[in-house]
């Protein structure tokens, strides 16, 4: 029995741009009653770095994907217990631990 689901992922890079990065299959859900995933932009691509960590000298294959395969396990990590366990820069946000609990399940 497989451990996640499959995912269609297209990844374009346009320079100097960030690489955009979509799900195409299967279309994302969210947890619960929440609107949408943690980690996403708002035309829907995933948000799997901070502006800093991506230059347009590094390897996509070793950074962008990388990142991307962890952020689907982060993602299917939060589908089954609605904490986000992955780093981010808005824990705030209800998406990210809609139970409050991501605090105390990251430390």
């Amino acid at each position: 029995m497989p451990r996640s689901a499959l995912y269609e992922v297209e990844i374009s890079y346009e320079i100097p741009r960030r690489p955009h990065i979509q799900v195409v299959a299967p279309k994302l859900t969210t947890w619960g009653q929440l609107k949408r995933q943690p980690h996403i932009f708002r035309d829907g691509s995933l948000c799997v770095h901070q502006t800093h960590e991506w230059h347009g000298n590094k390897l996509i294959a070793e950074t962008i994907i990388p990142w991307t395969c962890a952020w689907l396990a982060f993602y299917e990590t939060w589908l089954d217990t609605g904490c986000w366990l992955g780093e981010g820069t808005h824990p705030e946000l209800p998406e990210h631990s809609p139970l409050g609990l991501a605090g105390s399940l990251a430390a």
